[in-house]
């Protein structure tokens, strides 16, 4: 009677034996580079615990199922979609993106990272059409087992990549919005009040882009001297970017809507502007504030839907709402030289080159953090 051979495993600390019961010998495998161990499936030096690579592979895949790959473009404007939404991207990172969220992956290992690419015949990229190709895969992943070995794996599986005509490029009007946000420059205008105005208007711009799977974009950006005016095309989103960047930096917004027509069911349509004017200071900026009971030099500690200040005489915090706010401007800063750490610490002034005691000496942690350096920053007010 023939018997199929196989191997059967004894552990030990220092090396494993295998029993052949095909030839009816013992064998002790051992490898020095390995530990001692040989791989219980093939008989090579055994890496990954009592396997070799490609055994450990073979028994425990990276990737343990593959979803339909169907790779979505609009063949007007190029974006891809993915996530739920459109993205300007090139046809590398919505693959990237489609692995990450559709690939089965086996939890056994992490640090995962993908090499690929993708294999489409020549064809024609008309709305409607699709074609079959193939994505070439490979995964590199580190077992938790053995963190310290990173074990690769190549894969072909078929790919399809459809055109489809996004919501943008279906209206064919470039030009078209529903909302306006006008973004302007704050009065008389510090050099942090600057950076607020271009914080603002970078944040309007990132986050018309994250909405742009739902249409969101801004079809037309005019400049004034007093600002910017972004225009539109998505009320509800627009609404929804112009009041998160406002509050980011602190900054108040004004909603107006104005009915500009009717659709062919004779729903209103309205037209959303939102004003938002930029802060004159940021996160980090020095401020005079004066109001009935407190008076006095602050710090902008934080920026949001509350401004915290931060008394540079004696410490304590102060909490204004957004309308409160609206009046700071930030002071000028001037780099001074310590002249005197003790027996009490003297400023020399840049303009007259005179010694001068800061009024804020009761603030013991700024006093503390001007004496660990050869410079300071004064307020000159």
């Amino acid at each position: 009677m023939f018997l199929r051979a196989f191997q059967a495993k004894i552990f030990n600390l220092s090396s494993s034996i295998v029993f052949n019961m095909a030839d009816n010998r013992l064998d002790k495998s051992f490898d020095k580079n390995s530990g001692g161990r040989r791989c219980i499936s093939c008989g090579k030096p055994a890496e990954v615990g009592y396997f070799c690579r490609e055994c450990f592979l073979r028994e425990n895949p990276v990737i343990l199922a593959f979803p339909e790959f169907d790779i979505v473009q609009c063949p007007a404007c190029g974006r891809f979609f993915y996530e739920n939404s459109w993205h300007n991207s090139q046809i590398e990172k919505a693959v990237e993106r489609l692995l990450i969220s559709r690939l089965k992956l086996n939890q056994d290992y992490f640090k995962f990272s993908f090499d690929f690419a993708t294999e489409f015949p020549e064809h024609s990229k008309a709305g409607g059409n699709s074609v079959n190709g193939i994505l070439n895969i490979k995964v590199s992943a580190s077992p938790k087992s053995s963190p310290k070995i990173e074990l690769s794996d190549e894969y072909e599986v078929p790919a399809r990549l459809t055109y489809k005509t996004c919501p943008l490029c279906k209206t064919g009007r470039p030009e078209y919005f529903e909302a306006t946000i006008q973004l302007r420059h704050p009065e008389n205008e510090t050099p942090d009040g600057r950076e607020a105005f271009e914080g603002i208007a970078k944040m309007i711009r990132e986050e018309s882009a994250k909405h742009a799977g739902q249409g969101l974009r801004i079809s037309k950006e005019e400049k004034f001297s007093k600002g910017i005016d972004f225009k539109l095309t998505k009320n509800s989103y627009a609404l929804q970017v112009a009041r998160s960047a406002a509050e980011r930096f602190g900054a108040q917004v004004e909603i107006n809507e104005r009915l500009f027509s009717q659709d062919r069911s004779g729903r209103r349509l309205y037209r959303m502007t939102a004003l938002i004017v930029a802060p004159n200071f940021v996160s980090g900026s020095i401020v005079n504030f004066n109001s009935g009971r407190k008076n006095g030099i602050y710090k902008v500690i934080s920026t949001g839907r509350s401004i915290r200040l931060e008394d540079l005489q004696n410490g304590s915090n102060l909490i204004l709402n957004r309308r409160s706010a609206a009046g700071l401007s930030a002071l000028p800063k001037i780099k001074a030289q310590v002249l005197k750490r003790f027996p009490r610490l003297e400023l020399l002034n840049p303009e007259t080159f005179q010694p001068i005691i800061p009024e804020n000496l009761k603030n013991k942690k700024l006093v503390a953090n001007a004496l660990s350096k050869d410079y300071a920053w004064i307020v000159l007010v």
